[in-house]
């Protein structure tokens, strides 16, 4: 479970640090091609996080991501701090209307959620 969440919210973290651009759902839609082209499939299964982490290393889907980011520095370069919080919005809400997001979305064991909120508890009072 720990894995999963590290994976989601560097799916995230990447893909806040990435929302510049002039057309945002086309980045976010672009990212989310690399990361398919690295291995995220509808196969993906909690037990499989690990090793979608290890190939997102590759080198052609780094290169792909990174093509992305150039053409998004390139978009910004002239906008306002407003344009860029505003295209950040929209870029974040087309990261969630990808195919990726559905695709890890439905790796999460949400009839598990009630033993996960059970361990965090006891965690959380372990710590006071």
């Amino acid at each position: 479970m720990k894995n999963f969440v590290f994976v989601t919210i560097s799916f995230a973290l990447l893909m806040l640090t990435a929302s510049c651009g002039s057309d945002p759902v086309n980045h976010a839609d672009s990212i989310c091609n690399c990361l398919k082209e690295g291995g995220l499939n509808s196969s993906l299964s909690l037990m499989e996080l690990d090793d979608l982490e290890d190939s997102m290393d590759d080198e052609e889907v780094a290169a792909c991501v990174l093509n992305v980011f150039r053409k998004m520095e390139d978009d910004m370069s002239d906008m306002s701090k407003n344009d860029k919080k505003e295209y950040t919005k929209e870029f974040l809400k087309g990261v969630v209307d990808t195919e990726c997001s559905d695709l890890i979305l439905n790796a999460v064991p949400y009839d598990m959620l009630g033993l996960a909120l059970t361990g965090a508890e006891s965690e959380l009072l372990r710590s006071f």
